[in-house]
């Protein structure tokens, strides 16, 4: 079969990909995400992709592109976000996927985008390592167990004895690792849009980070205030009323998640963010709380020693164009840093 592979138009596409996306990758997709994704974007509108047969004209697949803006050394550079990839299930073989995100990755070669990253499934992994293009890390999620009643519950079935004991466990969760507060550190759920102090400590922290995503308040807001799809909350760290760090979570059910950590890289303010979200997802009921972080990041031992522990990885892409910034910069101390809230949905 020939498949050919055009850009989209929203003038023309935008349903056709909204279909594809619903039916193919998430029922839940609908025009407000894919609007929210495309439109909304403060670092600038998104592109797509739409792969067909040659034969027949049938669109058999989309795939998508964001920009984001990225800090590399202190400088701003522009890149993109893969995401929104699928593929009619009768053209699932390799050559559709790899033809689709072939012309996604050319993005990297382009001088005002010198650089694309994705956070592919094992799955999409095949289509890379065709494309001869390999992880740059593990994306390592890690847990901290905070209830642990219900489950011996569920596993013992004798709800007296598993009862007491998991209470037992629980208060002994509460209490172990825990140790002094920085008291100059004051934090608070942040229940407004971010205003331009967020803007001014990410200026004045990037530089420590090498590449990383320029955090914004344009961007932030974007990214969790007005987020269709989920329900973000912010807990701030300050000190004398200045915000010195500030960490981005979600909670579902029995579970939290630190889907974004970041300001000053000072041991006791990072330390007393994550302490922070621990005691809001203890509060709320949690069981656990997780977060992801590329596996050779040096914040892991920090939250390793905070009582997460390492479960399962995978794979994330960065494609760079041999000679930008970022393929420089990628080689320094400071490295990549990277979270799960950096992904395009």
């Amino acid at each position: 079969m020939a498949i050919g592979v055009r850009p989209g138009t929203l003038a023309s596409d935008r349903l056709c990909a909204i279909r594809l996306l619903a039916h193919h990758l998430n029922p839940a997709y609908d025009t407000e995400r894919f609007d929210w994704l495309h439109m909304r974007n403060p670092a600038g509108p998104g592109r797509f992709w739409m792969a067909f047969d040659a034969a027949t004209g049938e669109t058999v697949g989309t795939a998508a592109a964001f920009p984001r803006l990225f800090s590399v050394g202190g400088r701003e550079e522009r890149g993109w976000v893969l995401g929104d990839f699928c593929v009619s299930d009768s053209y699932r073989s390799l050559g559709p996927a790899i033809k689709l995100q072939r012309t996604c990755l050319e993005l990297a070669t382009d001088s005002d985008t010198p650089f694309c990253y994705d956070f592919p499934s094992q799955a999409m992994m095949s289509v890379y390592q065709r494309l001869r293009i390999h992880p740059r890390g593990q994306m390592r999620r890690l847990v901290k167990l905070l209830r642990i009643e219900g489950k011996l519950v569920a596993l013992i079935g004798l709800p007296g004895v598993s009862g007491s004991l998991g209470r037992a466990l629980d208060r002994f969760l509460a209490l172990a690792r825990r140790s002094p507060v920085d008291p100059s550190v004051a934090l608070e759920l942040h229940a407004d849009r971010c205003g331009e102090e967020f803007s001014q400590l990410a200026e004045t922290e990037n530089p420590s980070y090498g590449i990383c995503l320029m955090r914004s308040a344009a961007y932030l807001n974007w990214r969790y205030r007005e987020n269709p799809i989920a329900r973000y909350e912010i807990l701030t760290a300050r000190r004398r009323g200045r915000l010195v760090a500030y960490a981005v979570f979600i909670h579902a059910a029995d579970t939290a998640a630190v889907v974004d950590l970041f300001g000053s890289q000072e041991r006791a303010v990072l330390d007393a963010v994550v302490r922070g979200v621990i005691a809001v997802a203890r509060q709320r009921g949690c069981a656990r709380l997780d977060v992801a972080i590329l596996d050779s990041h040096p914040w892991v031992p920090m939250f390793r020693r905070l009582g997460f522990s390492p479960r399962e990885a995978r794979p994330f892409v960065l494609s760079a164009s041999p000679h930008s910034r970022v393929a420089e910069a990628i080689q320094s101390p400071a490295g990549l840093f990277i979270m799960n809230g950096d992904r395009d949905s």
